[in-house]
């Protein structure tokens, strides 16, 4: 396997942004260097798609944490660390999609299959980042998932219509990237 001049920018575009993530105290340096990894690999693996998709992920998941810090603040909502993203939020984030991509290496043929996986898991990652902490944000009213009863903000389980919706669209525009890069590329290209 030999690397492109592509992949070469791809690669410091990648170390790049861990640097920036470090830096910037979005990430734990182990979080940072995992999370360059993950991309790596998954860039070799899968392409633009799942490395487009966990761009966007980390993009919207760092933005909502610190969207409105101070109302989290005041209902108790707020992240630990000052919103710094430690590594082991990384690998459940983005667990899925390393599995994925170490499992294409071990049954190619699985390929297409594994990066619906590594797209799902980073739409449900997506949905459920921006809907708790913009949904505690914007919520009006909050309600158990399960049993449909009222229920105070911030426990397991609970929604609200606000979140659902918010999280609905991260959700969608993961669908949006894999669509771009995956399937509608086929019938406009």
């Amino acid at each position: 396997m030999s690397i492109t001049r592509v992949d070469f920018i791809v690669l410091l575009i990648l170390v790049t942004g861990s640097v920036i993530a470090f830096t910037t105290r979005k990430l734990s340096l182990f979080a940072s260097i995992s999370g360059g990894c993950i991309a790596t690999l998954v860039y070799f693996t899968f392409g633009w798609t799942v490395v487009s998709m966990m761009v966007l992920f980390f993009a919207f998941g760092t933005w909502a944490t610190s969207w409105k810090n101070q109302v989290k603040q005041s209902i108790g909502m707020e992240e630990k660390n000052k919103g710094t993203r430690q590594a082991s939020q990384v690998f459940a984030n983005a667990g899925t999609a390393m599995l994925a991509s170490l499992l294409v290496l071990l049954f190619p043929v699985a390929k297409e299959c594994l990066l619906l996986a590594a797209a799902s898991s980073f739409s449900a990652a997506t949905a459920d980042t921006l809907s708790s902490e913009l949904g505690s944000v914007y919520g009006k009213k909050f309600f158990n998932i399960l049993s449909l009863r009222k229920e105070p903000r911030g426990l397991d389980g609970v929604i609200s219509w606000e979140g659902l919706f918010i999280g609905l669209a991260g959700s969608s525009a993961i669908a949006v990237l894999y669509g771009v890069f995956e399937q509608w590329n086929i019938y406009f290209w």
